[in-house]
């Protein structure tokens, strides 16, 4: 039995009763897609670990945040073949600073503070802090789902789109043309997003 809850507790299983009450109610489902996993870290990841000493907690947080940054470093690699401006690219998602962020935000234990400081920096009209999601979505809790991240994609991709045409001054852009990718099923899987790097490497970056 011990050793099934601590895999539960390591693997992130979630459950009802790990939840708050409102996570079951349609408009928290709708507002909060996907974030299920983070609300559950705030018990199973950081309070439990807040409450062991020494080694016991410290492990836990330096272990996720080593493979979290890893994992990160890879992913941005592999994200930038085929694109036209890799070596501009990689160089700002890998810096120090940015390694050090998407490691925290990818540690189990950080749970809710990337949220709540990106929904800050973003209602006081700064950029976010911690734009480092698996998904490439947004870390607010705003605009941080599916949904909002279709309806923003089609925005942009199609407002790109329509100025191209209907303004002579207007370029379609390589930015509209990844949002527009993103409107498309699996737009975010790696095979498919490296080989339209490649197709779109003659627009403007």
């Amino acid at each position: 039995m011990g050793i099934a809850n601590w895999s539960k507790r390591i693997i992130q299983e979630n459950d009802p009763g790990s939840m708050a009450m409102f996570m079951s109610k349609p408009m928290a489902q709708v507002i909060l897609q996907f974030r299920s996993f983070m609300l559950g870290a705030w018990t199973k990841q950081f309070l439990h670990n807040i409450h062991m000493d020494g080694v016991r907690a410290m492990a836990p947080f330096a272990a996720t945040m080593v493979f979290g940054g890893l994992t990160y470093m890879v992913q941005a690699n592999l994200q930038a073949l085929g694109r036209s401006d890799r070596k501009e690219w990689l160089e700002e998602r890998l810096s120090p600073e940015n390694i050090a962020k998407a490691a925290f935000q990818r540690g189990g234990f950080s749970s809710l503070f990337p949220m709540i400081a990106d929904s800050g920096a973003g209602l006081a009209g700064f950029d976010p802090l911690f734009d480092f999601r698996t998904t490439g979505q947004a870390s607010n809790v705003f605009f941080g789902n599916p949904s909002a991240d279709l309806i923003t994609n089609a925005v942009k991709g199609i407002g790109g789109a329509t100025g191209a045409v209907l303004k002579d001054d207007e370029a379609f852009t390589q930015g509209d043309a990844r949002s527009l990718l993103r409107l498309l099923p699996w737009g975010n899987f790696l095979p498919m997003a490296q080989t339209f790097n490649a197709l779109i490497g003659d627009l403007e970056e």
